[in-house]
């Protein structure tokens, strides 16, 4: 007896000629495997659809990778092969679907953590919700799965979804078309003066050419443009182009005002370049080489004459040169994010904050070595240093830190607005004002008493401040431009 299997389905017809629903399922699968089926690679041609329709999902998230906080830039492409070699391994053994594609997007939405954080935390306390709520609709939705291709498929949907709250808040939100500049600025209070509507200034500094007024600067973040008003009569001068790769996001201007130093923020292997930006001529004159430096985001002056020290985001490295581009020494910073950088005079220290980290490092001057940290909470912004006095801005916790230059303990702590990042001073009434991100607000902070004098909105995606002494004026560097402020104004009543 031929004892051979037939995979040919079994007909059966029902009393009304209908052919049972069984066996047209077995015939719809054995139509399907003997015409989907690639017996050389073992694959299917639904596995190839499927991999095909993938494969613009892992383009996205492997071009918005971005871990290199905590990895080097390459740890992306290599976790993505390993993967792939894991998975035709498993698939050659097997004969079993790898689901190659979809681990993929798994690792790629888990490697990009860090932005995914700072897409929740536009929503403050709703993000505790939220982030959860991704994830769970991930894995009730996929809920015939294992339960690892279940949490998988939750970590996608958190991710995808942080990258359309961070893109929408920081990009589209102030899209022209949509209106929302012009939206926000019906909100502003009347004592709220709007000097420019150029979208996404970043940081501000003051200037002196030779001849001429004093010249307010303002940098353009990704577009690599300065922009410059007049001091006295806040108009408009001329504008530069001076980056052509990598952002503008802070300036630090020469101690007689002629010159700026611009690091173009961007992502070269350990070594980064600072543009030396001459007022008079208007371009850039020469360029400084820094070593051991990965994403430079911020130069201070130091005491010693021609002096800088370079503070370097992921390499965590402080660099010490000098202004001629003369390479001195470096030092490794603890934590993952190094952000700001303030040099207190006084005892020649210099105070680091760090976005991943809960604490302060403070590093000797002279030797420039780390000396300790100091904890003060998780997640610090923008650093401030006035006489022996130290602010840090802890955005998170919307609060400011005041530290003791000298003993280097905590002194006090100042309730501000969500997302505070930028701090700056009027020494002379000792007043402190701290620009809060996320709210949109200035608050004024009388150090004296410690209370908050008042709470102005200006405009979200509030990134820099810069406080005038001359003409009693805060210049804030929001989303949908510049905005100004009397002094007078911000020691008043809050609004």
């Amino acid at each position: 007896m031929d004892e051979t299997v037939s995979f040919m389905p079994v007909m059966r017809t029902g009393a009304l000629g209908h052919r049972d629903s069984d066996s047209v399922k077995q015939a719809v699968w054995f139509a399907r495997e003997r015409a989907c089926n690639i017996p050389a690679m073992g694959f299917k041609t639904a596995d190839i659809l499927r991999s095909a329709a993938a494969l613009p999902v892992v383009a996205l998230l492997l071009t918005l990778a971005g871990n290199e906080y905590f990895f080097a830039p390459w740890m992306s492409i290599t976790g993505c092969a390993a993967i792939i070699a894991a998975g035709l391994v498993f698939r050659a053994r097997t004969q079993k679907r790898a689901s190659i594609p979809f681990w993929l997007i798994v690792f790629l939405s888990a490697y990009n953590f860090p932005l995914a954080a700072g897409g929740y935390v536009f929503l403050k306390y709703w993000s505790f919700a939220v982030a959860p709520l991704c994830f769970g609709v991930g894995w009730f939705v996929y809920f015939k799965a294992h339960a690892v291709k279940r949490m998988g498929f939750g970590v996608v949907l958190a991710s995808l979804f942080r990258h359309f709250l961070l893109h929408f808040q920081r990009h589209l939100d102030f899209d022209a078309s949509l209106g929302r500049c012009a939206a926000e600025r019906e909100k502003l209070p009347a004592s709220v003066r709007v000097i420019d509507e150029t979208r996404h200034p970043y940081d501000f500094a003051m200037v002196t050419p030779e001849a001429g007024p004093r010249l307010l600067a303002a940098a353009y973040g990704w577009t690599g443009r300065l922009r410059f008003w007049d001091a006295e009569s806040e108009t408009f001068v001329r504008e530069a182009k001076i980056a052509t790769e990598g952002e503008i996001q802070r300036l630090t201007p020469s101690e007689d005002g002629a010159v700026l130093y611009v690091p173009p923020w961007s992502r070269r292997e350990d070594e980064e370049t600072i543009l030396v930006f001459d007022v008079a001529s208007g371009g850039v004159v020469s360029e400084l080489t820094v070593p051991h430096c990965r994403n430079l985001f911020d130069i201070v002056i130091g005491n010693a004459p021609g002096e800088l020290f370079a503070l370097c985001e992921t390499s965590h490295t402080l660099v010490r040169l000098t202004t001629l581009g003369d390479f001195d020494k470096h030092v490794r910073l603890p934590g993952r994010d190094a952000y700001d950088v303030a040099l207190n005079g006084r005892f020649h220290r210099l105070f680091t904050t760090d976005y991943w980290s809960p604490y302060v490092t403070v590093v000797r001057a002279g030797k420039l070595t780390v000396e300790r940290t100091i904890r003060v909470g998780w997640s610090t912004f923008g650093a401030l240093s006035s006489g022996d006095r130290v602010f840090v801005a802890r955005p998170l916790a919307s609060e400011v830190v005041e530290i003791d230059a000298k003993s280097l303990e905590v002194a006090r702590r100042f309730d501000v607005g969500y997302g505070v990042r930028d701090l700056e001073i009027d020494a002379k009434r000792d007043v402190l004002f701290a620009g809060n991100y996320f709210d949109g607000t200035l608050d004024a902070v009388d150090l004296g008493s410690g209370e908050r004098l008042s709470r102005v909105f200006v405009g979200k995606l509030l990134r820099g401040l810069y406080f005038d002494a001359e003409t009693d004026c805060v210049y804030a560097a929001t989303g949908c431009g510049i905005k100004a402020v009397g002094g007078a104004t911000l020691r008043g009543a809050v609004e």
